[in-house]
């Protein structure tokens, strides 16, 4: 499933504003997940199990985007990873939906 828009970083945010924020509670079954940063964009907007609640547009650009995924889909790891870029943090194969459920 490819991401037919182009995503981008805005350039109306200062690089402290630009934020990847992950919420949920335990009632739920889904995390909402809101992101500036292009590579979590690109991987909200392709996977499959991801609801895009909503994004925002700037120069027919996407620069933000608001989703909700399923829980599962998060790891927390007792290892920091070698490298601290937000690219290195999602998942870089083609992204299928998962039929274990």
């Amino acid at each position: 499933m490819a991401n037919e828009a182009t995503t981008r970083e805005d350039p109306d945010l200062a690089p402290k504003e630009k934020e990847v924020t992950i919420r949920g509670s335990k009632d739920q079954n889904h995390l909402r997940v809101h992101s500036d940063l292009p590579v979590i964009n690109d991987y909200l907007l392709d996977h499959p199990s991801a609801e895009i609640i909503d994004r925002r547009e700037k120069g027919g650009d996407v620069v933000t985007v608001e989703a909700e995924i399923p829980i599962g889909l998060l790891t927390l790891s007792n290892k920091p990873r070698k490298s601290d870029y937000y690219g290195d943090v999602v998942t870089s194969s083609e992204l299928t939906e998962r039929t274990d459920e």
